[in-house]
């Protein structure tokens, strides 16, 4: 517990059981019982989980005794970490049902509150639907269906307790106003917001809990304007007000405000410095703490995606000697894919195939990612779908579907495909067009023939993904315009990062993931129908997926957001880049990744696509388009003196900075181009691609003498 930044308690019983504990909020104070735990030691090891409510966290934990275990005893102890969770997880629901019940019955006799020493000192009003029970404020929490399912019990001192045992997550108190809507943390705060600006405010009652709340408001307020006004918690050590806050933003696409005072909430500015410091952020939110989804690093939100997927992004970190947690996320994302070949498909028929590719510099973990997947499958239900780790030729990869229809290829460093790509004349070129070819016939035989017929390939059914690796710069070199235009780089899912490579980890956990192989057992056991109208050979059968449609408010979400893309497709269909073709597959890749991610977080059960799934998906696509774009224009041309140029554009740029803080003058000089962008160019190649860019404007020379009398000369880009 205390490697996952929690407080354990002062002890701990193991009986199967949900224990409750209070736990210190970051400074110094006891924060009532959002600390929780349930530990098993009646199965083969001992096994458990724990988090805090307040935080939002949720961790599962397995003895280390596990990895001393033979295969068949590792098994049954799987099976037990499995039951186990359904065994807490139906405790859980139970508990709530009572809960919300005694909540009910306590909210009906409660009385419209008096004078209340709290609301005294916070200087706010109880607004509908607040009541009061002896000398505590009651605040109702209402579900998502409008009832109450817990109560929230204010102190006259300001001390909150929660309902025993009621159920927080995804909760919330309304205050209704106008059209926009706010939301918050506590009452207090959400009653400041209200009074100062008039607008509808919804309380999350934690900092944990805002996302859960934000991503309902959206779902039911698809055209309001929404701002989450998170509390800046500036004396605490994490400031979670402020972290949970900006994720809530970037995932639903609003605006967040943070007070800036030494306070921590907007009910300490007004009482501080008055209303109008309240109403002047929405007034003016230019001078104010507003963030926004940035789209130059990686959004938080999408490094934090929770239920399975997440299990496996943390098991990789602590597994590899180093890993990019960007590349443990596509990797997640192909696997639980591949686990559900065949069994489940969107309302379109889309399969759960993936063709993923992490792009990073060496050091990054690269292979540690597939290298880890690979063994946690292997001793998993599903490692029959594990492929070569190579391709060498088109057949080759249709005799490993024959032998394994529904197949994932983990190839690192990818060579072969990149030789294809880069020489279409050369034997490798037929890996990419069989690729091509394979992604879009999932639903449908496969067959190659021979002039030997007792050679001939025939696959009734495939699902081949693929998740490989490379260094940006070899990826993009062997990519063309017409690679662009013919859509393979559009079937690839590019999860790129190009940051430094991280601090190797100099210890490292060899136990096998118990709970994660927990996970993709169950979803092993998902069974499709059978379609056997082929006639009596089994081997012509082929399963029937479950359809898995999106809910109502995550269709109407997921059809926007589409057309916005299927309008980018008409619009750049002339583009000699061949971007058209990127944007024309953005609908299909979020569709079929809101599909596995439902599952990452709901299990085999699922039979809907909700809409916090969804935004989470177009949201991370919105991301991955963005920079395949940007790397198509920067990098992506037909000839290399095309691509020569474009490399050229984007180094004297990078040089500038350098050069305006050596030199006090922007651009590069000839001597930053030869050792940079300009590299395997003779000099005079070199001069006369530059000549002919200053020739087109593309850019410009301006002579210059150092401060030793040197002359010398920068090439800039003119704005």
């Amino acid at each position: 517990m205390i490697q996952a930044g929690q407080t354990p308690p002062k002890s701990i019983i193991a009986d199967g059981i949900i224990h409750r504990y209070p736990v210190e909020n970051g400074t110094g104070r006891v924060h009532g019982k959002s600390g929780w735990y349930c530990f098993h030691t009646d199965g083969p090891v001992p096994v458990g989980f724990f988090g805090d409510w307040r935080k939002g966290t949720s961790v599962k934990w397995v003895s280390d005794e596990y990895s001393n275990l033979g295969y068949l005893d590792q098994m049954q102890a799987t099976a037990f970490m499995a039951q186990a969770e359904i065994n807490r997880k139906n405790q859980q629901d139970a508990e709530y049902a009572r809960a919300a019940e005694s909540a009910k019955e306590i909210y009906a006799a409660s009385k419209t509150p008096s004078e209340h020493a709290y609301l005294i000192k916070k200087n706010i009003t109880a607004y509908p639907g607040v009541k009061q029970a002896g000398n505590s404020l009651v605040i109702p929490v209402l579900s998502e269906s409008f009832q109450v399912q817990s109560l929230q019990y204010i102190r006259p001192s300001g001390d909150k307790k929660n309902l025993p045992k009621g159920k927080m997550k995804g909760g919330f108190f309304i205050i209704q106003g106008s059209s926009t809507i706010l939301i918050c943390e506590g009452y207090a705060t959400g009653a400041t917001l209200h009074r100062c600006t008039g607008h509808s405010v919804y309380c999350a009652f934690s900092a944990g809990n805002i996302l859960a709340v934000a991503q309902f408001v959206k779902s039911k307020n698809l055209e309001s304007t929404i701002i989450i006004c998170g509390d800046n918690d500036i004396k605490k050590h994490d400031n979670i007000g402020a972290s949970k806050a900006t994720i809530a933003g970037e995932v639903i696409s609003a605006k967040v405000f943070l007070p800036e005072t030494s306070g921590s909430d907007f009910n300490d500015l007004a009482n501080e410095f008055g209303d109008n410091a309240v109403l002047k952020i929405f007034v003016e939110p230019k001078k104010q703490t507003i963030i926004h989804p940035k789209t130059d690093k990686i959004p938080e939100h999408l490094l934090n995606p929770g239920g399975l997927i997440q299990d496996m992004m943390i098991s990789i970190e602590k597994c590899s000697a180093a890993s990019v947690p960007f590349f443990s996320l596509g990797a997640a994302f192909a696997t639980i894919g591949s686990v559900l070949g065949q069994k489940v498909m969107t309302e379109t028929g889309l399969r759960t195939n993936f063709y993923i590719m992490s792009l990073g510099y060496s050091g990054t973990g690269k292979s540690g990612v597939m290298s880890y997947l690979q063994n946690m499958i292997s001793l998993s239900h599903a490692s029959k779908i594990l492929a070569p780790s190579e391709f060498t030729s088109p057949t080759a990869i249709l005799q490993s579907l024959v032998a394994s229809p529904v197949s994932i290829f983990y190839v690192d460093e990818v060579g072969a495909v990149l030789a294809g790509l880069k020489n279409p004349s050369s034997p490798e070129a037929g890996i990419p067009r069989m690729m091509t070819k394979l992604f879009t016939s999932t639903d449908r035989a496969e067959s190659k023939g021979y002039a030997n017929t007792q050679n001939n390939i025939m696959l009734p059914y495939h699902h081949m993904s693929f998740y490989g690796a490379s260094p940006p710069e070899a990826f993009w070199d062997a990519m063309s315009n017409g690679q662009v235009s013919s859509g393979f780089l559009a079937r690839q899912i590019i999860f790129e990062d190009q940051t430094d490579a991280p601090l190797p980890h100099y210890k490292k956990d060899f136990s096998h993931p118990v709970e994660i192989i927990a996970a993709i057992n169950a979803l092993c056991a998902i069974e499709p129908k059978i379609d056997r109208s082929s006639g009596d050979n089994p081997q012509f059968y082929k399963p029937i997926p479950y359809i898995i449609p999106k809910t109502k408010q995550a269709q109407s979400f997921f059809d926007g957001w589409a057309l916005e893309y299927h309008n980018l497709k008409n619009k750049h269909k002339r583009n000699t880049t061949g971007i058209s073709s990127i944007y024309a597959r953005a609908a299909e890749h979020a569709s079929k990744t809101s599909l596995v991610k439902a599952f990452s977080d709901g299990g085999p059960n699922t039979h809907e696509v909700p809409l916090p799934v969804v935004e989470y998906c177009c949201s991370m696509m919105d991301f991955i388009i963005s920079n395949v774009i940007r790397q198509v224009e920067d990098n992506v041309s037909d000839s290399d003196v095309s691509r020569y140029k474009n490399k050229i554009l984007k180094g004297i740029k990078a040089y500038s900075e350098k050069n305006i803080k050596k030199y006090g003058v922007q651009g590069a000089t000839i001597r930053d181009i030869q050792r940079g962008p300009g590299q395997g160019l003779v000099s005079k190649n070199l001069k006369d691609i530059l000549d002919s860019m200053v020739v087109a404007e593309r850019i410009m020379f301006k002579p210059f003498t150092t401060t030793s009398g040197q002359v010398t000369g920068f090439y800039y880009v003119p704005e």
